[in-house]
């Protein structure tokens, strides 16, 4: 039996990674039972997944919802998810269950349960926390208190290795990093590529009905930890264009308050504080053709970009900074499946460039998304998941 746990997030959050998670879990022991442990909201965003697997079970689990300013509700979260994996811990224990699998978990949550299983329970039960944009802690400064004591306990739970809990990150720049900067061991890290959604096929040429204007996408949230005002900027550098008709420039994610200073009215996106709906979400995506990312280092150095995956699933051409990630990303590529830019200017440059006059490399950045396809597989990744787990329990 094995326990496969969301004590974080609700609702739609995390839902696509969840659900490959789930799948890669399912993957390697078909025909165990799972108990999933996550809030109704999650579940029944879930359950398409799970396909009436008749040996998965869904217990209801409390968990509740963030809402932004509000600490009181930070806290009670945060207690409410401690007591609820201390629960989930006992009862794997009594049970004799073989993994509780996390999918995602607070930072002072994960200092919890390393204190948890490294003095209260038997070593007989073995634990994996998958590791999400918390990591970027570790290496962000100018931080608030919250966040500065969250990084603290990141670092606490990383730094004490224990033989019954290991760490999955979403990206081998990442292990590196930690291992590199002596924040955790190299055997308590698990790595895989970053899984995507649903798999869509890519043309080998730009749809002949769309010719005569180019629509530049930002996927995902918009905030300022993504440099998402400079995608607001861009649209206004390029207004003649998109009143022309000529340019579009789309968000397909939620816009955070943080964005009101710079919004515009050359950019379109969902009149919403709250996530957009996966219908809406897809529909967005589906019309770009090209996928901006403006991420730096030292942003998202630490943070396996979905939304970069979601580029890649929905095969969009990227252009974005020449950060460690997409560097690696285009090294792995024979086509480039885009443009890297040296900074804000030389993007807004190439931005220009494309609206007035199509380079013509348009299939070969098509070509490239393609391969990025083939290598970051489900099978390839379910692949690399099973030998390590396996060799997690020996």
């Amino acid at each position: 039996m094995m326990y496969f746990c969301e004590t974080n997030k609700t609702h739609d959050e995390h839902l696509t990674i969840n659900g490959k998670l789930f799948q890669l879990l399912r993957g390697l022991y078909p025909t165990h039972v799972i108990h999933c442990y996550m809030s109704l909201s999650h579940w029944n965003q879930l359950d398409g997944v799970i396909e009436g697997d008749s040996n998965v079970r869904f217990f209801e689990t409390r968990v509740i919802e963030p809402m932004q300013g509000d600490k009181i509700r930070w806290i009670r979260k945060i207690v409410l998810e401690c007591l609820t994996i201390l629960k989930i811990v006992r009862k794997a224990a009594k049970q004799g269950v073989g993994l509780i699998f996390f999918s995602s978990m607070s930072p002072f949550a994960n200092y919890f349960i390393q204190v948890l299983l490294k003095y209260f329970v038997t070593k007989d039960v073995k634990v994996i926390v998958t590791l999400h944009g918390e990591l970027q802690l570790l290496k962000s400064t100018n931080q608030k208190m919250v966040d500065k004591l969250y990084a603290a306990c990141l670092r606490k739970a990383l730094r004490v290795n224990l033989s019954n809990r290991r760490f999955l990150v979403l990206n081998e720049l990442i292990k590196g990093n930690l291992v590199k900067n002596g924040i955790a061991e190299h055997s308590a890290i698990l790595e895989i590529p970053h899984p995507y959604g649903k798999r869509y096929e890519i043309p080998l040429k730009r749809d002949a009905n769309r010719q005569g204007r180019t629509v530049f996408g930002h996927i995902g949230t918009a905030k300022l930890a993504k440099n998402s005002h400079l995608f607001f900027d861009l649209a206004d550098k390029n207004a003649k264009n998109v009143k022309s008709g000529c340019a579009v420039f789309l968000i397909s994610g939620q816009v955070f308050g943080e964005m009101r200073p710079f919004q515009n009215a050359y950019v379109e996106f969902g009149q919403t504080l709250s996530f957009v709906e996966a219908t809406a979400y897809v529909e967005r995506c589906l019309m770009m053709d090209y996928a901006i990312f403006m991420y730096t280092d030292d942003q998202y150095g630490m943070i396996s970009s979905g939304a970069i995956m979601d580029a890649i699933a929905f095969g969009i051409p990227i252009i974005g900074f020449k950060n460690a990630y997409l560097t690696y990303l285009f090294n792995l590529c024979h086509a480039k499946p885009g443009v890297l830019c040296e900074g804000y200017e030389d993007m807004a440059d190439c931005v220009r460039r494309l609206i007035e006059s199509d380079d013509g490399c348009y299939p070969h950045y098509l070509a490239g998304m393609k391969e990025l396809q083939t290598y970051f597989s489900f099978e390839r990744i379910q692949h690399q998941f099973n030998v390590q787990v396996s060799h997690f329990f020996g």
